[in-house]
């Protein structure tokens, strides 16, 4: 019997990868796609392995077999999370299974080598109170609130102190901790609240507009670095624009007090180049649509011409004759990357500050 048990055991032992090669990838978060696939059939041979050790009668084989976690858990959250056959690299995307995260509603259309869920749920919420006010009502948010609710209610939990994940600005590369998205997800949150009162959802727009300004609250004392607010919440002596506050007054929130944006614009306009603001502290390049979003902060207009100025001077002498890129060095007024793209409606800003304020 244990001769036969001994062949059993070889049979499910063999399609075991080495588990302590992936096990260091994992615990180190270097591991791809692929090598968790390869831990979770792994994972499949222990119910196999423990019920045949069962079958042998030496000591030190029956106290392995008492010991040995199956692991049942971890092998159903991979086998529920991840499709059968991904993509080698995070960066293809694809990889998370359709439905898995019921929270998160699913926006693959595109591929970034990660999901966005901090900034396009913001995005949707963000955009939904927009409407709403430019129409005068919130019938639009109506027809899609349980969708709108999904992703405010994600806000609420993940968004103060984001996760490590990717931004708008994509080409920076993952980074937790990001102050700047932390105030997307505080607008969202406080739109959610707007559109729920514009509905007479009283209850409802009480709570997440509570909810915004203790977020906004604790967001202040986190990010709070002398005489500017920092880059990440973790990180002391760094700086960014914190264009995401634009919304903040434009759809009549009020979360942050004044004081939150002027001290930012004070700060900004010491850190200002020939041809524009950095994006923040990393490097000398910016992106020019975020200026002019970082120049209606205040709503002053002399503070709106002290950062649209550089943009206009960047766009009318650069030495990179293609079409208006929106990412340039504000040091030489240098191309960095993209052109003729249409986020350069960023660049109408202060029109649409004035539609609003209408």
């Amino acid at each position: 019997m244990n001769y036969i048990s001994r062949e059993e055991l070889c049979e499910y032992l063999n399609p075991i990868y080495d588990l302590e090669r992936l096990i260091g990838r994992i615990s180190y978060r270097t591991a791809n796609p692929r090598d968790l696939i390869a831990f979770g059939n792994s994972l499949a041979m222990l119910p196999y392995i423990k019920q045949i050790l069962k079958e042998f009668s030496g000591e030190l084989l029956k106290n392995l077999e008492a010991a040995l976690d199956p692991l049942a858990d971890l092998k159903e959250l991979i086998d529920k999370a991840i499709v059968e056959e991904p993509p080698i690299t995070v960066r293809e995307g694809g990889i998370i299974k359709e439905g898995y995260h019921e929270e998160y509603p699913q926006a693959n259309g595109q591929t970034y080598g990660g999901d966005m869920p901090v900034e396009e749920s913001g995005n949707m919420l963000i955009l939904a109170t927009a409407i709403a006010i430019i129409e005068g009502n919130a019938d639009y948010a109506a027809k899609h609130w349980d969708v709108l609710t999904t992703w405010a209610d994600y806000l609420k939990k993940e968004g103060l102190d984001p996760d490590n994940q990717l931004c708008t600005d994509d080409f920076a590369g993952h980074f937790a901790h990001n102050t700047n998205l932390s105030i997307k997800a505080i607008m969202g949150i406080a739109g959610y609240g707007k559109m729920a009162g514009m509905l007479g959802k009283k209850e409802i727009a009480d709570s997440y507009l509570a909810t915004a300004r203790e977020m906004a609250g604790k967001w202040i004392s986190m990010a709070k670095d002398g005489d500017h607010y920092k880059l990440t919440f973790d990180k002391s002596g760094t700086w960014s624009q914190k264009y995401n506050l634009v919304w903040d007054r434009l759809l009549d929130l009020n979360i942050f007090p004044s004081e939150i944006a002027e001290t930012e614009t004070a700060y900004y306009k010491t850190r200002q180049n020939k041809y524009g603001l950095p994006l923040d502290n990393r490097e000398d390049y910016t992106k020019s649509d975020w200026i002019l979003w970082s120049a209606c902060l205040t709503g002053n207009t002399a503070d709106f011409e002290t950062f649209m100025l550089p943009v206009w001077k960047y766009a009318n002498e650069t030495t990179s004759r293609v079409p208006l890129s929106d990412w340039h060095y504000t040091s030489d007024g240098t191309q960095r990357g993209f052109q003729a793209r249409s986020v350069v409606g960023g660049y109408y800003m202060r029109l649409l500050e004035k539609r609003l304020k209408k």
